[in-house]
């Protein structure tokens, strides 16, 4: 800033420049105009006075003073509740920061923890990580780490009232200008492309946030033009599919996202300048409820990197006063319970709304049978090639994280081509069904099945490896199993079981011989690292792999057992590279599992005339079978097999 002293003369009774002909910030070769700020006509008459750069000591005094005692600009009501800071909602956990910024990132929420943040924050000033918010030179070297940057420019923006008086005035002003220029540095559109988080909470809280707390800047003010496109077209119209559920490639920054928004909603209500249009705030409404969807019975988020997250309750309840929508508030009484989430008189009410979700787009699915906080759910991130699950019951987790599939032909390891896409998807009062598929070669497709039966109490999956060529197959999935999960093999059989503090499941490797001693067993199941193992080997050109997991807590201990049934098209028996059917039978309940690997034609098993691709069904005490999920053919592939033959 200049050293000069002189005072210039005001424009007039509404507005007054404060020139600074030092406060350039260079952009990417291109320069900030000289900062040159306009009182609002709101401005106290002792600091309409203040017409130009540098402030002397008295004009920063008074500035200072009045930021301090004024009664307007006080921040909303989940900002009087020390000492949970909001801009802790959903904080960033390990793996979601850039490499190097992760040591900065737990620093600055202890900070934030912290009474006195603003003290913390004048100290931190004078460290390496913090005081580019004080340079003059080009602000594009900040967005190498977007997320770390938003956050600080955030924590620095809530409590820059707080600074004034606390850091010298020079570097006051300047902190001022940077935050102002990072404002307009983030409507670059790769930030956004890049990381939609960092985006939003820069282009569209950070505004907000200087707005709210400079309305004697009329410059402050201005930064909220045009803002409902950053929360409408440039935010939710992108990043959601249409129902309130971002696309998996950000689905572990989806609760940031909207911590993010409604910290602003609540922001924005108190500037009286209407940011959130008609249209955004519906898809905030319809996020909110997804939000729920897809949190644990704890209210932590399911598929998450970790599963604290401090201060889930405090703010989920803050959306659920912005919402205020009873069925939200019944939807979160019954999946957390307690009345510090929602207003007790609903939780009586019984929520309308589907407990599981499907998105094609977002490459999500979510599978469940109620809203309870003890019901059994399996979700599934397939977006582009990588996949992560999570199984749980209740507040027990039997796995989550990244799953792996491996496979290989004739020693050449194969992986996904393009993304999975989903091909079928199937619900009713009784299962959820789920098929996706993705090309390993040209020659090469893997189709993945899950069903979901909460009535029956099992969860099925299976892999389907179909090949135009004869070749030798190795295949391995692994699944990461939970922390506090012990795996109890059985001593004679292939099946095993999962056993956690509350709940227990058996999983019954359906396409590995039930017998260890068996001969002919091509696979095995082993637990290396905390990580369960299905290997498979078979020379063929199709196979079908199912494993099933069977939860029910009144069969954990009756015996159970499973067979490979013959499957006979024409009265010959045929291979298991053209259809495989299984009996499995645990205490009095029986089922039947049939999958056709080629030409759906008729073909008979267990004394079942069948001629679809996909079967699942349940024994009667009669004898007689009980459709839970049948999937036909699709005649396009069909045909497409029959030419190859």
């Amino acid at each position: 800033m200049s050293d000069s002293n002189k005072k210039g003369t005001s424009q007039s009774a509404d507005s007054q420049d404060l020139k600074s002909s030092s406060s350039k910030i260079g952009l990417t070769g291109k320069a900030f105009p000289t900062l040159l700020l306009t009182w609002h006509s709101s401005a106290p008459t002792s600091v309409k006075s203040i017409t130009e750069f540098p402030l002397n000591t008295e004009e920063q005094t008074a500035w200072c003073h009045h930021l301090q005692t004024r009664r307007s600009a006080r921040l909303p009501d989940p900002w009087q509740n020390p000492p949970t800071s909001p801009l802790l909602w959903a904080w960033p956990v390990e793996g979601d920061w850039l490499k190097n910024s992760e040591e900065t990132g737990k620093e600055l929420q202890s900070i934030l923890s912290y009474p006195d943040t603003a003290q913390l924050l004048a100290e931190q000033l004078h460290n390496k990580e913090w005081k580019l918010f004080l340079s003059t030179k080009a602000v594009a070297t900040h967005f190498k780490q977007p997320l770390l940057r938003a956050y600080q420019a955030l924590a620095l923006a809530y409590h820059l009232p707080e600074l004034c008086g606390k850091i010298n005035s020079v570097f006051w002003w300047q902190l001022f200008g940077n935050l102002i220029a990072f404002v307009q540095l983030a409507e670059d559109q790769t930030l956004q492309q890049r990381h939609p988080l960092a985006h939003q909470l820069l282009a569209g809280e950070l505004p907000l946030v200087i707005a709210y707390l400079f309305p004697e800047i009329k410059n402050c003010r201005d930064l909220l033009n045009n803002l409902d496109k950053v929360f409408d077209t440039r935010g939710t119209d992108v990043l959601l599919d249409g129902s309130g559920l971002p696309h998996g490639q950000f689905y572990h920054f989806h609760r940031g996202l909207l911590a993010c928004w409604t910290r602003s909603r609540y922001l924005d209500e108190g500037t009286g300048r209407k940011s959130w249009n008609a249209s955004a705030a519906d898809q905030y409404q319809l996020m909110v409820r997804e939000m729920l969807r897809w949190s644990r019975a704890d209210g932590h988020p399911i598929l998450g990197k970790s599963k604290k997250e401090k201060y889930a309750r405090d703010w989920i309840k803050y959306t659920l006063d912005i919402t205020a929508n009873d069925e939200d508030r019944a939807i979160a009484n019954l999946h957390f319970g307690g009345s510090d989430v929602a207003p007790t008189r609903h939780r009586s009410k019984k929520p309308r709304s589907e407990a599981f979700n499907h998105s094609e787009w977002a490459g999500l699915t979510l599978m469940r049978g109620d809203w309870n906080r003890s019901s059994v759910l399996f979700a599934l991130n397939y977006h582009q090639s990588t996949f992560r699950t999570e199984f749980i019951w209740g507040h027990q987790s039997f796995w989550q994280g990244e799953e792996v599939l491996t496979l290989s032909i004739e020693g050449k390891e194969l992986s996904p081509q393009t993304e999975w896409e989903p091909t079928c998807w199937y619900e009713d009062e009784e299962v959820q069904y789920l098929e996706i598929e993705a090309p390993f070669s040209e020659t090469i497709r893997v189709q993945r099945q899950f069903v979901f039966a909460p009535k029956d109490g099992f969860l099925l999956m299976g892999d389907a490896i179909l090949s135009e060529e004869v070749g030798k197959f190795h295949y391995k999935r692994v699944w990461p199993i939970s922390s506090g999960v012990v795996v109890n093999f059985s001593s004679q059989h292939q099946d095993f079981q999962l056993s956690g503090a509350q709940r227990q499941a058996r999983v019954l490797p359906l396409g590995i011989p039930e017998w260890k001693s068996d001969r002919t067993k091509k696979g095995t199941v082993h637990v290396d690292e905390k990580k369960l193992e299905l290997t498979y080997e078979t020379e063929s050109s199709r196979f079908f792999l199912p494993i099933w997991f069977d939860y029910s807590q009144t069969r954990i201990q009756v015996p159970l057992t499973w067979r490979k049934l013959t499957v006979a098209e024409s009265l010959q028996v045929v291979g298991e590279d053209t259809a495989v059917g299984y009996r499995i039978q645990i205490g009095k309940k029986q089922w039947l599992l049939y999958r056709s690997l080629i030409n759906s034609i008729p073909r008979t098993v267990l004394g079942q005339h069948l001629e679809n691709e996909f079967l699942v069904a349940r024994f009667s005490k009669k004898g007689t079978t009980e459709t839970i999920v049948e999937i036909e053919a699709n005649k396009e592939e069909d045909e497409v097999d029959d030419s190859e033959e």
